[in-house]
């Protein structure tokens, strides 16, 4: 796992910075983001006999591609538009002249997504974080026009995402021939950016009141990584779960190498320099399964690979990681009683 001093924010291993008080159509050259994007007829080489092909239209489908380099990006649908990124720019300006400041922004999947990160014009009580707002504009359906929380914790370069109740993580315009970009959608993005920024602050100050003990650890390592029930007075029973959640027994093989990884986030847990002024507490908990969400290495996954799977992440809200689960554990104080959900 890298050390803090050796991380980067991820949108800044895959993005390019930007200068300060740069223009947003500068920026869109300077990330990489003043190409086109066209759409045509979906075709299909279907064999007809074995000497000859015939060209097919696919039926009700689409395919966009970047028209400087011809690389398609994606499948549509029939009513899909096209919103290209210099579409985007009255929006984004409006942004900046709210107070959001870009600060990085890049490409992924060849094109297909296009974002820019921007600092939010908030100062966070806890000082645990820097909060961010992105805007993601893609052509591949996976997403329309999205304005998502992006907050970071400076100390260690990691990506902080809380689905909190409450607070609203995104803003989604889809892509429609009849979409206006208006100035009042980029001031209520942006309201709803600094809301959860304010939301994230509180949350933060809750966690940090809540005191951690390595049992309590031991008890919410078994949250994520399951391998024994846990009875209402805190003993671990008899049972196993499974991974379709069900109690169940489990090969010897799957609890040892469950045990290994539970005894890594411990281990994490008890000496990551990171966490140290915070380890205790439900804040530092969290933080320590953050770190090893998005630092720990993957088989066949480069930086470059790690940085784009966080980033995701945080662009599309995802909640199912472990940073998340270890927050869920805070919903209640089950926990201390060593429940299970």
């Amino acid at each position: 796992m890298k050390t803090a001093t050796e991380r980067e924010a991820p949108w800044e291993t895959i993005g390019r910075k930007l200068p300060d008080d740069v223009s947003i159509e500068d920026a869109m050259s300077i990330t990489g983001l003043d190409y086109e994007v066209g759409i045509t007829d979906a075709i299909v080489e279907i064999p007809a006999n074995e000497y000859e092909s015939l060209n097919v239209p696919f039926p009700n489908k689409r395919v966009t591609y970047r028209k400087d380099t011809l690389s398609p990006l994606g499948f549509v649908g029939n009513r899909y538009h096209v919103l290209q990124h210099q579409e985007v720019i009255p929006l984004l300006e409006a942004l900046t002249g709210t107070g959001w400041t870009p600060l990085c922004g890049g490409t992924l999947k060849g094109g297909a997504v296009g974002w820019l990160v921007g600092s939010l014009p908030y100062e966070p009580k806890s000082g645990e974080f820097e909060p961010n707002l992105a805007v993601m504009n893609s052509f591949d359906m996976s997403s329309g026009l999205r304005f998502a929380n992006t907050p970071l914790r400076p100390s260690c370069n990691n990506a902080v995402q809380l689905m909190m109740k409450g607070a609203k993580s995104s803003f989604v315009l889809k892509h429609s021939k009849h979409m206006e970009v208006k100035f009042q959608e980029a001031r209520e993005a942006l309201k709803i950016a600094v809301a959860y920024a304010q939301r994230l602050d509180e949350e933060i100050e809750r966690l940090l009141e809540i005191e951690i003990t390595v049992p309590d650890a031991r008890n919410l390592v078994n949250r994520i990584i399951p391998i024994h029930e846990v009875d209402a007075l805190g003993k671990f029973g008899p049972a196993l779960k499974n991974p379709r959640g069900e109690w169940k027994d489990l090969s010897e093989r799957t609890v040892k190498v469950r045990e290994e990884k539970q005894e890594d986030i411990l281990r994490h847990w008890l000496t990551s320099e990171t966490i140290e002024d915070i380890r205790f507490t439900g804040w530092g908990w969290i933080n320590a399964l953050n770190e090893m969400d998005q630092w720990t290495p993957r088989p066949k996954t480069n930086e470059r690979g790690l940085a784009e799977r966080t980033l995701l992440t945080q662009l599309n809200a995802i909640s199912g990681t472990w940073t998340s689960m270890a927050h869920r554990s805070f919903n209640d104080m089950s926990f201390r009683a060593g429940a299970s959900n």
